[in-house]
């Protein structure tokens, strides 16, 4: 009788965890590359096609009547063993594990509700307005933004891309359009010196952003805006458009507002994807920025080509080249003396996902 009762009890014990598991997800990218930029060498470099190498975990239950419940925790990692860098996870807490995403929420007719670190919809729009190589894109973003030039009181993000304690509302689809609300709660992690130490007036690291993208026609469109507090505020319109023959052509303008500045800075993004064959796709794009933003007396321009092939539904290898004109390389950074000169980078590699 105890034999069975103890068997009875490990088989409700597995039936409860498989219970629980059902509906999780692990899923991730590795994406390495050899890499060489002037004047800083060669070097392995990650993202210079997916934007960062990371590992998402995910799960979902369907609590009935078309209410689901989900969880998401996805973690940015360097080849190198460490916390990745480069933009992406830049407004990661030092050493958090999940720094790019830590979420809960639920959905259904009403649309989805989001609480915890998230992505901001701001990015998402811009990312979503470009050909969309790697780190050509964050690069981009931070040209018309204020990574360059953040101060102690960026503690939200670095050029705005995964935002704590964010609460989050998107609509359900509405004649082809979706909308995004975010705003965090007051009180969000300080990173003034690494310390990690709760903020007590909440008075820097207030963040609220939205955007609205849908279908016009064959092509998307994307209008979005974001505003931190006592820092600055951006707005964009931009989308893609395929064209025939398997040329998708992608852009948008940007305009950035300092807080406690006159006028403004505006920066844009233009380019296309060719597709050669099935498996091969050829990119070129270009992005530039007014003077004033990385530069104090000129303008900065950013160039990106890249080719890739696909292997598999899951493998590509690819090799890109970008040039920057007073704007930090595509790749890496490698350096703050990249914002006041010319430089290029070539880099090949390959991306796994799983």
């Amino acid at each position: 009788m105890r034999k069975t009762q103890v068997a009875l009890a490990a088989l409700a014990l597995v039936a409860s965890t498989a219970a629980l598991a059902d509906g999780v997800k692990i899923s991730g990218v590795i994406d390495a590359s050899i890499a060489s930029t002037t004047g800083k060498g060669t070097y392995m470099e990650q993202g210079a096609w997916t934007s960062v190498s990371s590992i998402t975990f995910s799960a979902s239950e369907d609590l009935g009547g078309g209410l689901k419940a989900f969880t998401n925790l996805e973690a940015g990692f360097g080849l190198n063993g460490v916390s990745a860098n480069g933009g992406a996870d830049a407004s990661a807490t030092p050493g958090a594990l999940f720094s790019r995403q830590a979420n809960v929420g639920l959905s259904g007719d009403f649309g989805t509700v989001t609480a915890g670190l998230q992505l901001s919809p701001f990015i998402a729009a811009a990312a979503g307005s470009t050909s969309g190589v790697g780190n050509f894109f964050v690069q981009r973003i931070i040209m018309g933004s204020s990574a360059a030039g953040c101060s102690a009181n960026c503690n939200v993000q670095a050029g705005g891309f995964f935002i704590r304690n964010a609460v989050q509302y998107t609509t359900p689809s509405i004649m082809g359009f979706t909308a995004n609300v975010m705003t965090n709660t007051n009180g969000g992690v300080d990173q003034t010196g690494g310390s990690g130490a709760i903020t007590q007036n909440g008075t820097s690291d207030k963040y609220t952003a939205g955007s609205l993208t849908g279908a016009v026609g064959a092509g998307t469109l994307n209008v979005a805006f974001d505003d931190r507090r006592n820092q600055d505020q951006h707005w964009l319109i931009g989308g893609t458009y395929p064209v025939a023959g398997g040329l998708t052509l992608s852009g948008s303008v940007m305009n950035r507002k300092v807080d406690g500045t006159s006028g403004s800075i505006g920066s844009y993004n233009i380019g296309g994807s060719y597709a050669l064959s099935e498996a091969t796709s050829l990119i070129l794009q270009y992005a530039g920025a007014e003077k004033g933003k990385n530069n104090a007396t000129n303008d900065s321009s950013l160039w990106n080509v890249a080719i890739g092939h696909n292997l598999s539904k899951a493998t590509s290898v690819y090799a890109t080249y970008t040039r920057g004109e007073y704007a930090a390389s595509a790749l890496g950074g490698r350096g703050d003396s990249l914002y006041t000169s010319t430089n290029s980078t070539f880099a090949v590699g390959m991306v796994k996902a799983f």
